[in-house]
Formats: C-alpha cells, sequence, structure tokens
C-alpha cells in the first residue's frame, strides 16, 4: 500500500516537472521569436526611413 502510494506521488511529481520544463521551452521560444520578429520591423521600419528619406532619386533634403 505504501509503495504504490510512494510510486504514484513519484509519477504525479515526474509528470510535474517534465510540465514544468515544457511550459519552461515554450516560454523560451515564443521569448525568441518574439525578439527575432522586434528586431525584423524594427530593421524594416529603419529601411524604410532611409528609403524614404534618400532612397528616391536622390534628392537631397
Amino acid at each position: 500500500m505504501v509503495s504504490t502510494l510512494l510510486r504514484v506521488a513519484l509519477v504525479l511529481l515526474l509528470l510535474f516537472v517534465a510540465v514544468s520544463a515544457l511550459g519552461f521551452l515554450v516560454g523560451l521560444v515564443a521569448t525568441i521569436v518574439e525578439a527575432v520578429l522586434t528586431l525584423v520591423v524594427l530593421g524594416a521600419l529603419l529601411y524604410g526611413g532611409y528609403w524614404l528619406l534618400w532612397g528616391r532619386g536622390g534628392s537631397s533634403v
């Protein structure tokens, strides 16, 4: 009886650890993807501003 309860407790503990690790990895991947997308959008905005100011026909401001 006690052995069965210990086994169930160990399985639940391992399940909790696995779900926690999975949640951490999902959060890490989401953070990395968000950072990359932010950098891409920032680069596109900077490039668009550069193109608008200096790229069209070489007009001097």
